[in-house]
């Protein structure tokens, strides 16, 4: 019974060390362009960023200088004996911006569905989070995961795609001609 109650605390002591944290980027920078600027070359980087602007924009606010999108990353990894796994992972990116100021948030990373093409097997909502020592695959979810060997490869892939649509966006801001400048 002491081993139990021993185990219990532990586990309830070390749990929130490992817990799953809405990861987040966030930048904040000034650039010399009005705010209706910023909004015209942020609807056009959108364009550009995804296939689809009207598919991925949640809320478009002009007035309030806000814009909310939905993105989707999908990556791949071979697994076990060449089973290629698919993981698509949701996030939402946020536009703020105003007279020579802008903000952009990336959070709500979570996986919305991964697929063994092997198998053919899809699982809706599978709650593979990034980002947390503790999150990774074990043995025993090999049929629905990657062997943990790849876990990281699929991380880092996630990762660099976020901080990569961060730089660019900052990038886009700093090159966009303003609509007089052509």
């Amino acid at each position: 019974m002491k081993n139990l109650l021993l185990g219990v605390f532990s586990i309830l002591c070390w749990t929130p060390l490992f817990s799953q944290k809405d990861y987040k980027w966030e930048r904040i920078d000034s650039i010399g362009k009005t705010k209706d600027e910023l909004y015209s070359a942020t609807k056009m980087f959108i364009a550009v960023e995804w296939k689809s602007a009207k598919d991925v924009i949640q809320n478009d606010d002009k007035e309030a200088g806000l814009i909310m999108i939905k993105g989707l990353y999908s990556v791949s990894e071979t697994g076990f004996m060449g089973a290629l796994y698919t993981y698509n992972y949701s996030y939402n990116v946020t536009f703020r911006f105003k007279d020579g100021k802008y903000k952009m948030n990336i959070d709500n990373v979570y996986c919305a569905k991964s697929t063994d093409l092997i198998g053919g097997r899809v699982y809706d909502g599978y709650a593979l989070q990034p980002f947390e020592p503790g999150n990774e695959p074990d043995a025993s979810g090999w049929d629905i995961v990657c062997p943990p060997k790849k876990w990281p490869i699929i991380m880092n892939k996630l990762k660099t795609n976020l901080e990569t649509t961060v730089y660019d966006y900052s990038n886009y801001l700093k090159s966009a001609k303003s609509s007089n400048d052509w």
